[in-house]
């Protein structure tokens, strides 16, 4: 969080983004985080799988956090831990909106943005996008199936009819 130590002008947004990633980064548990934005208050739903559910009918219950007077944390925050049944479901506290509302500005799997205050981003994976390109490549020429004959292809490659076994025999 030393970025967040250095940016007493930071934007609410980048305050979020920045806690996000440090919580998130720092946790191989969490599986996503959202923002609601507010003007003046950081507001993050973590989604966690070591969460318990939220009783039927209770809204989310967040931990709320002052600013602090020396600019390390200009704004107030409210962090609130949900399950992964909960996500997007569980009743929002008063004044945050709906979860439509919510920003994913966390997720281990979406390649992470560059961090507007000097954090480094996720790397996508190079070669896993370049096997997709080539798979696409390969692809390109191929004719689609007919859809008349789907059953008896289906059924071919059952048998395995390359090799001239029948599994109806």
């Amino acid at each position: 969080m030393s970025e967040i130590q250095t940016a007493q002008s930071a934007s609410v947004e980048d305050i979020a983004r920045e806690l996000a990633k440090a919580n998130g980064d720092s946790d191989r548990q969490i599986t996503v985080i959202r923002w609601f934005p507010d003007p003046n208050v950081v507001r993050l739903v973590v989604v966690d799988p070591r969460t318990p559910v939220v009783a039927s009918g209770e809204p989310i219950a967040p931990f709320y956090f002052g600013a602090d007077d020396s600019g390390s944390m200009p704004y107030q925050s409210a962090i609130a831990m949900v399950s992964p049944g909960d996500d997007r479901s569980a009743e929002l506290p008063d004044g945050w909106g709906t979860w439509r509302d919510a920003i994913e500005v966390w997720n281990p799997v979406v390649e992470q943005p560059k961090s507007t205050l000097g954090g480094v981003s996720n790397a996508p994976n190079k070669a896993m996008l370049a096997a997709l390109k080539e798979v696409q490549r390969l692809q390109s020429n191929l004719q689609p199936t007919p859809s008349g004959n789907t059953d008896s292809l289906i059924l071919e490659a059952r048998s395995g009819g390359m090799y001239n076994y029948d599994s109806r025999k």
